[in-house]
């Protein structure tokens, strides 16, 4: 049906509370509420004192104005302004809870939405099956699954799983590094499917068990990504919150079973694809499951294990309810109370509404980041709606709701004006400091540019080492001394024939034989050329470093003692104040990377608070080896590599291909 309900109208509308609904009173610490059963759509609403009073006038012949005076005339404070009443009766037109006696046509605004749900981008809602067939057939099977002896056995049967994952934890930690390899999508995706159905299951068997009714089975897409749901309303008909937290619960209890009995597994498996597809489980039944099906923020497991733990209907309500209270205080100054629970549950409800609005803003932004990495062209379309939608919206209300503020009290609208003014500012500026999250990432290596090589002129024994590897050294300073006794008896023999020679050239000369002491003479110059070389090898004997910089080299003290030959590389230097980075870009990234490659761009290392100013230079090859063997996954790196069959892999090369 539609109602088009304004403030101006609440003096002739009247509406009508179905006659088939029960209403029932239920417990709570943050003072009475009231349970809404539909029969007829299988669905259950909560409501508080106001509004069960509000309600409880609608008989189709007061009207909305009339039943609002009445109400306030009973609730004082806590009664609803017209705005807030128009706001409810909406809610009930919507529901389907009340029929307008007046001035409406019929219609079903249920589908249109249901239809909308079908074809929306970031949230698909997609019915597939009534499954109470199917859990009546398992159940009779499964039913012990939910007894207090079972919950038992499977809280061993967690602890002996992390006892086992703790006792081999290198292992399992190495495979972790892999399990966004582009070789496990497809496995895990398959596994983490899997898991979803059987997680749903387990809610749906729980509810059956405890006497519910499970009326609806489908797959709900997050931004494409497809997660499977159950609809196990009836359980807030329960009357045991525990009964409602063994259902909202059902579903982590036996993933997390399982991912304990994949651990046992995984243990003793010594085939490397069942190691791989077991830890694929154990990850995607334990880990992902307790980062979002418990995360309280989130309308998962874990917000209404929270709900029924803290026994607050509609927490996420009366959380938000709180907020605007709040912002109301800080901007306009009005101190209009929101009634919480005493004590700690009071204090754990503000921290909730505070969690849950950071929360909502980090998830927004998320998704409509992952909508424009995703879609690309189409993604900027749908993130520009979906500002509209989350964030255009509200501010252009935020707007109105100020301007009339204006109009009867302008000076809590100056100071709401001037309070969001510096926000804005604030905001902006935090925005434009921090860094985008549309950053090109790649794996890459620091390396030393234009290296100096030190190699081994004069072959020799190591006698001794005078550095270390990372040791900083300046230009001449002594490396390494060798020993070449060879070398070393040539240059003693070489100056004892010099010193005969010139004996005997002089004895020639004194017997007036010029042509043989001229003879002599060439000889002797031989051997000083003979001796001069042999002197600068004896000298480079002791190495030094040519540059100034760090040394470079392993296992330099063990090499004393080892005979090294002429051309040996020894080590290397590096200067600290030149170096490069070493990427791997990925092939849908080569266009950006290219676009930059002759002007100067800004990188950020991962570990460095400094950003460094660079020059890209950007070598396309169609290769599937990595341009260094540091960025392999076997060597520490991010890429994944297996072992380039009948290739051996040369000395300080690529080990495998990509």
């Amino acid at each position: 049906m539609h109602l088009n309900l304004s403030t101006r109208e609440l003096d002739r509308v009247q509406l009508k509370l179905r006659d088939d609904l029960m209403i029932r009173p239920m417990p709570s610490v943050d003072g009475a509420t009231y349970q809404i059963e539909d029969p007829v759509a299988v669905r259950f609403y909560r409501v508080g004192q106001a509004e069960y009073l509000l309600l409880s006038l609608l008989d189709g012949r007061t009207t909305l104005a009339e039943a609002v005076s009445i109400s306030a005339r009973q609730l004082g404070r806590d009664a609803f302004s017209e705005q807030e009443a128009t706001s409810v009766a909406i809610w009930l037109v919507d529901t389907g809870l009340v029929t307008p006696t007046e001035g409406t046509s019929p219609a079903k605004p249920q589908a249109s939405t249901s239809l909308a749900s079908w074809f929306n981008p970031f949230w698909m809602k997609w019915p597939l099956l009534k499954p109470e067939g199917l859990l009546d057939l398992l159940l009779p099977a499964t039913r012990w699954l939910f007894s207090a002896p079972a919950l038992l056995a499977m809280v061993i049967l967690w602890i002996t799983g992390v006892v086992a994952i703790l006792g081999q934890w290198e292992p399992f930690w190495n495979d972790t590094r892999h399990i966004f390899s582009s070789n496990n999508w497809m496995t895990l995706a398959a596994v983490w499917l899997g898991l979803k159905v059987v997680h749903e299951l387990g809610h749906g068997l729980c509810c059956r068990a405890h006497g519910g009714r499970v009326t609806e089975m489908g797959v709900v897409f997050v931004l494409l990504a497809p997660m499977a749901y159950v609809d196990v309303t009836s359980t807030w008909g329960f009357r045991s919150r525990w009964n409602r937290m063994h259902v909202a619960a059902a579903g982590m209890i036996i993933e997390l079973s399982i991912a304990a009995m994949a651990a046992l597994f995984w243990g003793e498996s010594s085939s490397p694809f069942m190691r791989q597809i077991l830890h694929n489980v154990i990850i995607s039944a334990s880990l992902t499951t307790l980062l979002f099906n418990l995360n309280p923020l989130m309308r998962f497991d874990g917000y209404f294990l929270l709900e029924d733990l803290l026994d607050i209907p509609n927490l996420g309500t009366t959380a938000a309810r709180w907020s605007h209270a709040k912002a109301a205080r800080i901007f306009y100054g009005d101190h209009r109370p929101v009634p919480l629970p005493a004590g700690w549950i009071g204090g754990i409800v503000r921290s909730y509404a505070l969690g849950a609005s950071i929360w909502r803003l980090l998830v927004t932004g998320s998704l409509l980041t992952g909508a424009a990495i995703m879609f690309h062209g189409a993604g900027l379309i749908l993130a520009v709606a979906a500002i509209g939608l989350w964030y255009v919206k509200p501010a252009v209300e935020t707007l109105m709701t100020w301007i009339q503020r204006w109009s009867r009290d302008r000076l809590s609208a100056t100071r709401a004006a001037l309070l969001s003014t510096s926000l804005t500012i604030f905001v902006a500026s935090a925005l434009f400091w921090l860094p985008s999250p549309f950053q090109r990432r790649a794996p890459a290596i620091v390396e030393y540019a234009d290296l100096a090589t030190v190699r081994i002129d004069a072959p020799g024994f190591v006698e001794t080492v005078h550095v270390i590897n990372g040791q900083v050294v300046d230009a001449g300073t002594l490396i390494i001394r060798l020993r070449n006794e060879e070398l070393t008896a040539r240059v003693t023999d070489l100056e004892l024939a010099i010193l005969q020679s010139i004996a005997k050239r002089t004895s020639l000369m004194n017997r007036r034989e010029v042509a043989a002491a001229q003879i002599e003479r060439r000889q002797q110059q031989a051997l000083e050329e003979q001796l001069a070389e042999s002197q600068r090898k004896a000298e480079t004997l002791n190495v030094r470093a040519p540059v100034a910089g760090r040394v470079l080299a392993r296992r330099l003290p063990d090499q004393v003692g080892n005979y090294l030959k002429s051309g040996v590389e020894l080590l290397v230097i590096g200067d600290e104040n030149h170096k490069e980075l070493i990427a791997s870009v990925d092939q849908r990234d080569l266009e950006a990377f290219s676009d930059q490659s002759t002007a100067t761009g800004r990188i950020r290392v991962c570990g460095l608070d400094h950003r460094t100013t660079s020059q890209f230079h950007v070598e396309p090859r169609a290769s599937t080896r990595l341009p260094h063997p540091a960025l392999a996954a076997t060597h520490g790196g991010m890429v994944d590599v297996v072992a380039d069959e009948g290739k051996p892999t040369p000395p300080g090369g690529d080990p495998g291909g990509v």
